[in-house]
């Protein structure tokens, strides 16, 4: 089932994930999808605090779930979620759960 707000529209998490989930089909070419993946990881940052935690959290466990073989290729885009995650608790306080995604024992 796909989350909708008020107005019956997708919820901009559930849009991403949708994205996220498409740029890693087989369809798409490796290369492409490592760039895809750094650029949304960057502008992800720019969303509100709260959706951005919720999507890099999802983004990192879909991440880890479905390309375990292949993780290397995606260590550009893992950095950057870990390191907008790592902002995100700080600016919390929470700064055990900011040394934990920081060091990849998290997410």
């Amino acid at each position: 089932m796909i989350a909708t707000d008020a107005t019956g529209q997708e919820s901009i998490t559930v849009q991403l994930q949708l994205i996220l989930r498409r740029v890693l089909s087989e369809e798409v070419h490796p290369q492409v999808t490592k760039t895809v993946l750094v650029y949304l990881a960057k502008a992800a940052r720019r969303l509100e605090e709260e959706i951005y935690f919720e999507f890099a959290c999802y983004m990192l466990t879909y991440l880890k779930q479905q390309h375990q073989s292949s993780s290397s290729q995606y260590d550009d885009a893992d950095f950057e979620l870990r390191d907008g995650l790592f902002d995100y608790y700080i600016n919390c306080g929470e700064y055990s759960d900011a040394a934990k995604i920081l060091s990849g024992r998290s997410g």
